[in-house]
């Protein structure tokens, strides 16, 4: 554990990966405070003529919902993203990055954005629109959740992975136009 800590410590020194205080210190300087639930998925929505149609993002990610936090909400923001980064486990990280909540930070005309994925333990910076990644851990992410829950915003569910069903599979008959009936995978309801 304590190698992996100095290797976290050399690479964010070579790599400008934000520290644990350094976060800390842009969370207790900042003038405003906002929280994002965003969808997990990327990507701008196009009319009929491929235009973008401008509406609620952050970096690409759709917002479903966001508060601006009042100061003795930050200091509860700022635990909850304080152990997210202090429950980094020496696993390595999945490689999905499908956040679905994001902080925004401001201090005087600085921005900082932090875009959390707490399904693959992988968070993003963006320091004046400078991007750098670091790592998370589970901690803060039901936290983050009752944040959310208290003003009503609605949170993306992070999901099971693909083709992966909690109901069993029954199987069952599909006609079709005068051909012979033949059995199909069908999910069978309680």
């Amino acid at each position: 554990m304590k190698k992996f800590l100095l290797f976290l410590m050399f690479i964010s020194t070579v790599f400008a990966i934000p520290t644990q205080k350094q976060v800390e210190q842009w969370i207790d300087r900042c003038d405003h405070m906002t929280l994002f639930s965003i969808e997990s998925k990327p990507g701008y929505i196009e009319d009929e003529h491929g235009h973008i149609i401008k509406d609620d993002r952050i970096h690409g990610y759709r917002v479903l919902g966001k508060v601006d936090l009042p100061i003795e909400e930050r200091k509860i923001v700022k635990a909850y993203v304080i152990a997210a980064l202090d429950s980094v486990n020496e696993g390595s990280p999945n490689l999905c990055f499908e956040p679905r909540e994001a902080v925004r930070l401001l201090i005087g005309s600085r921005s900082i954005d932090l875009l959390l994925c707490f399904h693959c333990g992988n968070g993003v910076a963006y320091v004046d629109e400078e991007q750098t990644s670091f790592f998370i851990g589970q901690d803060g992410y039901a936290g983050l959740g009752r944040v959310f829950a208290s003003h009503g915003i609605p949170r993306e569910k992070v999901s099971l992975g693909p083709n992966q069903s909690l109901e069993p599979m029954a199987r069952s008959v599909t006609p079709r136009a005068d051909a012979r009936v033949a059995p199909a995978l069908a999910m069978a309801h309680h």
